[in-house]
């Protein structure tokens, strides 16, 4: 199954205890994650720091191995996390500490 669209961050934690997604900033557009066709990485986040829904965006691009998801930031940090589900509407990961994220798509 394919990773590209936009995923919306829904719910994180760790462990069987998600809680919903505590950092999207209330009035603006949900923060998602962008992974496109030919590999590039958008991590999309709005905030009202200097002025109402900001953008601010963390790109780099990724690579899919089996069920493993490596992105690489500035061409040399790497962050890499276990996919746990990936379905039309789902995609769950986990990193190195255990700590599980949970997108969705419409």
């Amino acid at each position: 199954m394919p990773l590209s669209l936009e995923w919306t961050y829904s719910k994180v934690g760790s462990g069987n205890i998600l809680i919903d997604y505590p950092d999207h900033e209330e009035g603006c557009d949900k923060d998602y994650v962008e992974l496109t066709a030919n590999g590039l990485y958008n991590d999309v986040d709005y905030d009202s720091f200097d002025s109402p829904c900001e953008v601010f965006t963390d790109s780099g691009t990724y690579l899919k191995e089996g069920n493993t998801l490596s992105v690489t930031y500035d061409g040399n940090f790497v962050d890499t996390v276990d996919i746990l589900l990936l379905t039309e509407t789902e995609l769950k990961i986990q990193n190195e500490e255990g700590e599980i994220a949970l997108f969705t798509r419409q």
